[in-house]
Order: structure tokens, then C-alpha cells, then sequence
């Protein structure tokens, strides 16, 4: 396979992994690293272009895997994408299949680890001076602590990235760590704080036409409500979510706001409103095929009716 062959077939999955169709961008990586492994071992790092076309293929694969659920088996194909990185000292290719690797591990819920390649990661960006992607891995950070329930931590990470995201006016990803910055102080207790971030992220993705991450936050704001027993503000956003995530085509975050939004309406006495978003979310779980989702929703239900 030529270098022409394989940057075009990198191209089309790129694309491919962007618009998240994973099994074609699988597929067109797939065709790459089986000529890489059939080649013979000894020209495997005969041109430095060649390696870090490989190493790129091998990372477009993990990121592929780990995207659609399968951290553990994402890990060897980011393992190798970061050795190839590492054979021609590449420090931007280090950096990035560092990332890479830290997110596999993240998902893996191997936090200690993707925190030591997320920090490879950062030292490699700002030695290359590409401050702008070190913030990205920055508020990767921040998700990694905040998973490990580190919160003061993961503010820290959220803030720094944050502030770095508002230098270089990138406003999508100002707007995801700002959620996050809710969310965190939603863990902590700090719902008034936690209010103000989310309802300034939602503005945001609404001005940026980030519809899933507008609903997202949307079912989060109306969660957040029904915890602090305000379930008539709560209603609101869980419908306005719910429409988002229909327009989106997403059912199973639309099934799994229902549920909220079930509760939200037998919290206020609406039994039969309740009663009704159960099953419409049970419809959907099961036109998806999710087994214990349904079981979870019909347990609900049940305890509706015998409540």
C-alpha cells in the first residue's frame, strides 16, 4: 500500500470516526494496519512518515472501540498507536496518542494511569507550544478527578482548562467544562452555584446549536431541580430535553429522560402523566433492545402503582 493509499484511507476514516460511523472508519484503518503487519518487520520503520501514518491508523481504531463502548479492547491499539509515536520521537504524535491512551485507560475506568498519560500529554502540547489542545486534555483532567469523586481537584483542572478555552475562543469546549463545573458542584451540594454554571452552559449550547449537549444539560438542570424537591421548575426542562434528543433521533437518552420526567410528574401528584412516561419510556428501552433499562423502568412502575 502506498503513502497516497494510506493518507487517503486515513482521510475517509477520520471523517468517518468525526460523524460517528464507527464500523466505516474501523473498516478503512482495518485495510492499513493489516498491510502494516504483513510488511516485513524490518522496513516497519524505514520512513518516519510511513510510522506515524501507522501509529495514526492504530489510534483512529482505539478511539473508534473505546466510543463505542469498548474500552478494554481499545487499549492494545492506543498502546501501540503511542510505541509507533514514541519509535520516531514525534513529540506532537506522542502527545496526541498520549491523549488518545488516556482516554482508552479513562473509560476503562483505569483513572491513575490515564492521569499519567493525560499529564504526558499536556508537558508534550506546551513543549511544542500547542497550548490550545493541552486545555482539552486539561478538562479531561477534571472528568478523570471528578469520576474518582477527587471534586475539589477536578474544579481545579475544570477552572485552569476554562480559562485557557476562553484565551483561544473555544467556545464548544468553554461550554462542555462549564456543565461540568455543575455537575461537580452538584456532587458537592452547591446547587446554587451548580444552577448558575448549567444554566450559563445551556445558553451557550443553545447559541452554538449544540443540540445534544443543549439536552444533555437540559435533563440535568431538571434533575438538579427535582433534587432540591422543585419539581414543578424540573418539569420544564425535562420536556424541553426530551423534545431535543426526539429531534436528534437519540431514543435512548429520550427514553432515559422520560423516566425523569416520570418521576418529576409523581413527585407533583400527576399519577396518570407518571404512569404514561413510564411506559412511553419502557416503548422505546424495548425498540432498543435494553434489557435492564426496562427492568429498572418497569420496577418504577411498580412502585407507582403500589406506592
Amino acid at each position: 500500500m502506498t503513502i497516497e493509499e494510506i493518507e487517503e484511507l486515513l482521510q475517509e476514516a477520520e471523517h468517518s470516526l468525526k460523524n460517528e460511523s464507527f464500523s466505516e472508519a474501523e473498516r478503512h484503518v482495518d485495510k492499513i494496519i493489516n498491510s502494516f503487519i504483513s510488511k516485513d518487520p524490518s522496513k516497519h520503520n524505514e520512513d518516519v512518515n510511513y510510522v506515524l501514518l501507522i501509529s495514526s491508523a492504530y489510534r483512529i481504531f482505539s478511539e473508534s472501540l473505546w466510543k463505542r463502548g469498548f474500552g478494554k479492547d481499545s487499549i492494545p491499539l492506543a498502546e501501540k498507536a503511542h510505541s509507533l509515536a514514541l519509535s520516531v520521537n514525534s513529540k506532537f504524535d506522542i502527545a496526541k496518542t498520549a491523549f488518545s491512551l488516556g482516554n482508552s485507560l479513562a473509560i476503562s475506568c483505569e483513572y491513575h494511569r490515564a492521569i499519567s498519560f493525560f499529564n504526558l500529554a499536556i508537558t508534550e502540547y506546551i513543549e511544542i507550544g500547542n497550548e490550545r489542545q493541552a486545555s482539552i486534555v486539561i478538562g479531561n483532567l477534571g472528568n478523570i478527578h471528578f469520576n474518582m469523586c477527587d471534586y475539589e481537584k477536578a474544579i481545579l483542572y475544570y477552572q485552569e482548562s476554562l480559562i485557557l478555552h476562553d484565551k483561544y475562543s473555544m467556545k464548544q469546549d468553554y461550554a462542555r467544562v462549564l456543565g461540568n463545573l455543575g455537575m461537580v458542584n452538584i456532587a458537592l451540594g452547591n446547587y446554587t452555584i451548580a444552577l448558575q454554571h448549567l444554566k450559563s452552559a445551556l445558553v451557550l449550547h443553545e447559541d452554538l446549536n449544540m443540540k445534544a449537549d443543549a439536552a444533555r444539560v437540559l435533563g440535568n438542570i431538571g434533575c438538579l431541580y427535582d433534587n432540591i424537591y422543585e419539581s414543578n421548575h424540573a418539569k420544564s426542562f425535562h420536556e424541553r430535553g426530551i423534545k431535543l434528543y426526539n429531534e436528534l433521533g437519540n431514543k435512548g437518552e429520550a427514553a432515559s429522560c422520560l423516566g425523569n420526567l416520570a418521576a418529576c410528574h409523581a413527585n407533583l401528584g400527576n399519577y396518570q402523566m407518571a404512569i404514561e412516561c413510564f411506559k412511553s419510556s419502557i416503548a422505546l428501552h424495548e425498540e432498543l433492545g435494553n434489557e435492564s433499562s426496562i427492568a429498572i423502568v418497569n420496577g418504577n412502575l411498580a412502585k407507582l402503582y403500589f406506592s
